[in-house]
């Protein structure tokens, strides 16, 4: 009984190693290879209209909104009514006093030039109907012209472009030059990223950058560098980076976005990142030797777009696994999954 329960334990051990012996993970391998990678700086920010190509409608004098005509991120032409408008009170009750002076001083004229007919006024009595009749029509022609773009009772736009914003509503009495509506010259946009202070020193003016939507599936917007601020941003305590992009009917104004300024060239072994495993904190690739699965220790170089660049622990023809490799374990067997490549 004693050998039997000892050969029974042995056909144990014996069938639970060979079963460890089989487990074989399915994989899919790629051949190192040496190439290049770009080297970027990460920015966060939001995207925004060009301030150097916004126009703001305001006007000479004081008017009263009737209707306003358009809403932010509408496009408008070149002469389309934006809002109709009317003179306020005070401007149309001196615009009616201005000309009644104006009549005043002319019934004032004939009366005066009647009276000299008949001897009953002088010529400095004539000069001074006609200075006053002058006075009227002057300030009356003033008035006129002050409040001319108030009189045509239209607000139009001064060119083709986008609204970026509206500050009057219906009913509204607005004083001379107050902003009421800014529009956007629809060529480019601007997105301002916030970078780290100790990376923007290798940031320069015309660097490629890479417009992602923070929150959306839209593909990536190519943009490049406009300025860089020679100073730390007192809220965020990151360096505002300008870039310029081409303007776009998918990309709207205010949309949060992350931004890859290419500030280089790395060259090393060419990756997807899906073959970089991280296991203790460190990085590490699996490669494939002799159909088992063998861990080595790597360095990280650029990341981009979904590739990586190895610096160390890879040699060019490597059979590195990039799918698979989350299940496998050091001296594992392997099974690739279609060709090499």
């Amino acid at each position: 009984m004693k050998k039997l329960t000892i050969l029974l334990i042995q056909l144990s051990f014996s069938f639970a190693f060979n079963l460890n012996a089989q487990v074989i993970a399915n994989v899919t391998v790629q051949k190192a290879a040496i190439g290049t990678l770009d080297k970027s700086v990460r920015g966060y920010g939001a995207v925004d209209f060009d301030s150097t190509a916004l126009r703001t409608i305001s006007l000479e004098s004081q008017a009263r909104i009737v209707t306003v005509k358009i809403v932010p991120g509408q496009k408008v032409k070149k002469g389309e009514i934006v809002a109709t408008i009317a003179p306020s009170e005070s401007d149309a009750s001196a615009l009616t006093l201005a000309a009644i002076s104006v009549e005043y001083a002319q019934n004032d004229k004939t009366r005066v030039v009647s009276m000299k007919e008949s001897a009953l006024a002088t010529n400095a009595d004539m000069a001074l109907a006609s200075q006053n009749l002058d006075k009227a029509l002057q300030a009356k022609a003033e008035l006129s012209k002050k409040l001319h773009s108030v009189m045509s009772k239209n607000l139009i736009s001064p060119m083709d472009g986008i609204v970026q914003s509206v500050m009057i509503k219906n009913g509204d009495i607005v004083s001379s030059q107050t902003p009421l509506i800014t529009i956007a010259k629809a060529n480019q946009l601007i997105a301002t990223l916030g970078v780290e202070p100790s990376v923007s020193r290798i940031v320069n003016i015309g660097q490629k950058v890479l417009i992602t939507p923070y929150s959306s599936q839209l593909k990536p917007f190519n943009g490049s560098v406009l300025s860089v601020s020679s100073q730390i941003d007192p809220k965020s305590r990151l360096v505002n980076v300008r870039v310029g992009i081409p303007f776009s009917k998918d990309l709207i104004a205010g949309t949060t976005v992350i931004g890859e300024i290419v500030t280089g060239v790395e060259k090393g072994i060419v990756l997807p990142s899906t073959a970089i495993v991280t296991r203790k904190g460190l990085p590490y690739c699996f490669i494939v030797e002799k159909k088992k699965a063998r861990l080595h220790n790597v360095k990280i170089g650029a990341t981009h777009n979904g590739t990586s660049l190895i610096t160390a622990g890879i040699h060019p023809d490597d059979n590195v696994i990039t799918i698979g490799n989350y299940e496998c374990e050091e001296g594992m067997n392997v099974n690739t999954v279609g060709k090499i490549h």
